[in-house]
């Protein structure tokens, strides 16, 4: 099944509400909001957060995010008791 490129808009923990980008070749209607679902590293590596661009594939009758793209831009905000920046 072919990669789509879609936007993260609402996240939950392992459930992402995402907005396609890619619509020429569109298996559904172009620019529509669909579930997709985070598997293995991506959820271990880092936080997926709304905003973030991301690769996703048909597979099993659901929508898995397969890849993660670098971000253009961040805000963060330091957080004091665990020393370290939150995005």
């Amino acid at each position: 099944m072919r990669i789509k490129l879609a936007k993260i808009i609402k996240s939950a923990r392992r459930e992402f509400s995402c907005l396609e980008l890619d619509s020429a070749m569109s298996f559904i209607k172009p620019y529509q909001y669909f579930e997709a679902k985070a598997k293995g590293l991506l959820l271990k590596e880092g936080d997926l957060v709304p905003g973030d661009t991301v690769e996703v594939e048909f597979r099993h009758n659901e929508w898995i995010i397969t890849g993660l793209l670098p971000r253009r831009n961040q805000v963060f905000r330091n957080l004091q008791r665990e020393n370290k920046k939150k995005f």
